[in-house]
């Protein structure tokens, strides 16, 4: 299984969003590194928003920094996903060819099947917190 890390930018839903496949990842085995973690992960996923103007250019850095990792042979993967690749997925392809894989806002079970080929269907109650579990 591979060490993964989550960058998740964005609303609340990518956190959400986000959480959900970090937990369905970690039941499947993997191991989930943390964004304080010195190891370097095999994958490194990228949660994009499309929307909020400071996060799509974030979500554009830390492409651009992942995809330098992978030609540096520092990580295996790199895979993208997120309302950006929905709303700009031509576009995404053309501009960053080493990303591994994209996947849109409603390809959780495929993003999850990409990572683990015997991986059956999504538990959305599978959440790896990422925020307090508490709320008001």
């Amino acid at each position: 299984m591979a060490t993964i890390r989550l960058i998740s930018l964005g609303c609340s839903k990518n956190t959400v969003d986000s959480e959900v496949i970090t937990g369905n990842l970690q039941q499947a085995g993997h191991e989930i590194l943390d964004d304080h973690s010195a190891r370097n992960p095999q994958v490194i996923i990228v949660n994009t928003c499309g929307f909020i103007g400071d996060a799509k250019e974030e979500s554009i850095q830390y492409i651009l920094q992942s995809e330098h990792l992978k030609k540096k042979h520092r990580i295996e993967k790199v895979v993208v996903m997120g309302c950006l690749v929905q709303r700009h997925l031509e576009e995404l392809v053309a501009e960053f060819p080493d990303v591994d894989a994209w996947f849109g806002v409603h390809e959780k079970d495929e993003l999850l099947k990409f990572l683990s080929e015997d991986f059956e269907q999504t538990n959305l109650h599978t959440r790896l917190l990422s925020t307090p579990a508490h709320y008001a």
